[in-house]
């Protein structure tokens, strides 16, 4: 942001009784960004690639990658570069296994799991004789699945029964998927929200919708190429001038 901060006007700041610095006024705002944003003839749409940095966008599109500034500018949900840019495949699952750690075992429709177990009680796989469990952290009813993690021994990858340690109660296990790619919710073939028990359900994944929201970032405004140079200096004027 060096080039950004380098238009800020500078004064003498106070530290202490003794200690005086001449630092960047980062107090200063200027209008022109929201004043572009309300008209169109300033400024066109980009499509980002996942992980595509801002000063190779502004270097693609000015010849120079001074002016990345003005992307988040114009842009206001890019709040936080890494959290509100696009992101490629495999950054976007990396950054989900860590959001959304552990594993979702899916419980058979014909089972139920509200109220079964105590939480954080460590759920014993019946066919492995013990050597296998799994901690749980929290009951999906609606969704027909439990999040567990601290997973222990050889579990199996499908159909299989975990039985509480403390409660003694059971769940019969179809399959198991890492937590992010759990189901989210369920729509049926209007795409209405239904219970993951309703014959047209089909699940929508945690990571299905978080795709779809980074689709959602990778279109940006950006600055026309034939006026950036006018903006770039009015803004410059306008703090100058205090904003």
């Amino acid at each position: 942001m060096a080039f950004y901060f380098s238009y800020f006007r500078s004064k003498d700041y106070l530290f202490s009784d003794r200690v005086s610095r001449r630092v960047r006024d980062l107090s200063q705002y200027s209008t022109i960004f929201a004043r572009l944003a309300d008209d169109a003839t300033f400024y066109t749409y980009y499509t980002m690639q996942g992980n595509e940095r801002l000063d190779n966008i502004s270097e693609k599109l000015y010849g120079t990658p001074e002016y990345y500034w003005t992307i988040p500018l114009l842009n206001p949900p890019i709040f936080n570069l890494w959290n509100d840019l696009t992101l490629d495949t495999r950054t976007l699952d990396e950054k989900l296994k860590l959001r959304y750690p552990g594993e979702a075992l899916i419980v058979s429709n014909t089972d139920t799991i509200a109220g079964k177990f105590n939480e954080n009680e460590r759920l014993i796989d019946d066919s492995s004789g013990g050597d296998a469990s799994v901690r749980l952290l929290n009951t999906f009813p609606s969704l027909g699945y439990v999040r567990v993690d601290d997973i222990q021994g050889s579990l199996p990858s499908e159909n299989f029964v975990l039985t509480g340690e403390e409660t003694g109660n059971t769940i019969d296990v179809d399959s198991r998927v890492e937590y992010y790619r759990a189901p989210l919710y369920f729509v049926d073939s209007d795409d209405n929200y239904v219970l993951h028990t309703d014959a047209s359900a089909t699940p929508i994944t945690i990571r299905e919708d978080e795709i779809e929201r980074n689709n959602l970032k990778s279109q940006v405004r950006v600055i026309r190429n034939d006026r950036i140079r006018d903006v770039v200096a009015q803004f410059i004027r306008e703090m100058k001038r205090g904003g």
